[in-house]
């Protein structure tokens, strides 16, 4: 992305984000805790900025599904699964060249959790979870 002409990007600190969201049209968070975001993720979902979580194994998934309605998880166990992403073909809110769509493939598996996961039906997911033992 830092290197694409059409593309900005910022990186910043949660603990220490101050910056107008109004020129952002995605929010990548990574690895936080909700009760830092929480303001930030109402402010994005009420802009309708596109955000997007990569969570760690001590996330709260129920406080998430408290603060957001665009994904439920429940996890069953304590067991993790691998699963790689695969581009959803039914994506349409932003277009990704074919490169960057493969480039996908060759990423290491994310831990997910075990359990379910339930997305809104006015909520669009770029990427599904696929097993790695799945086909």
């Amino acid at each position: 992305m830092e290197k694409n002409k059409n593309y900005d990007l910022d990186i910043q600190y949660i603990n220490k984000f101050s910056a107008n969201l109004d020129p952002y049209s995605l929010v990548i968070v990574h690895r936080f805790q909700l009760k830092l975001i929480e303001e930030i993720v109402c402010l994005m979902l009420y802009k309708t900025i596109f955000p997007c979580g990569i969570f760690q194994a001590s996330s709260n998934y129920n406080e998430l599904n408290t603060i957001q309605n665009a994904c439920n998880i429940t996890v069953k166990s304590n067991s993790n699964n691998d699963a790689s992403p695969a581009f959803n073909t039914n994506f349409s809110s932003f277009n990704l060249s074919e490169s960057t769509i493969n480039a996908f493939k060759d990423f290491p598996p994310l831990q997910t959790p075990f359990g379910s996961y339930q997305i809104a039906n006015n909520t669009s997911s770029l990427f599904i979870a696929k097993n790695r033992n799945s086909s």
